[in-house]
């Protein structure tokens, strides 16, 4: 099998074990997906993939919840978040791809022992 089949299958494998994880928990999307995807493709395709992913998920189920979102909630949350953002894309610009890849492994294992 070549070497990109068999990355589109184990990232396809791992989008739908996080996927029913998500689902049957309610978390653990990004826990699954972004270390396997950081192995796989590197650490800058694991934060687009992931994020993408994620993003699609939200989008898909907002038509159901649009009337029970907290709205005030939800601006306290993306502020916030959109600065770390920025952040987060100075330091993965500044740092070695190796040392982001073992970062992100590290994190979503001690992210899992702790939770």
């Amino acid at each position: 099998m070549p070497p990109e089949t068999l990355s589109l299958a184990i990232t396809c494998a791992s989008l739908v074990v996080a996927t029913i994880a998500q689902r049957v928990v309610g978390m653990g999307f990004g826990i699954i997906m972004a270390p396997i995807v950081a192995i796989v493709a590197g650490p800058f395709a694991a934060v687009l993939v992931v994020n993408l992913y994620a993003a699609l998920a939200c989008a898909l189920m907002v038509p159901r919840v649009w009337r029970h979102i907290d709205w005030n909630r939800l601006a306290w949350l993306v502020t916030p978040a959109a600065l770390a953002s920025i952040v987060g894309l100075l330091v993965a610009r500044a740092s070695d791809a190796d040392v982001l890849r073992s970062g992100v492994g590290a994190a979503a294992i001690l992210g899992v022992v702790v939770s």
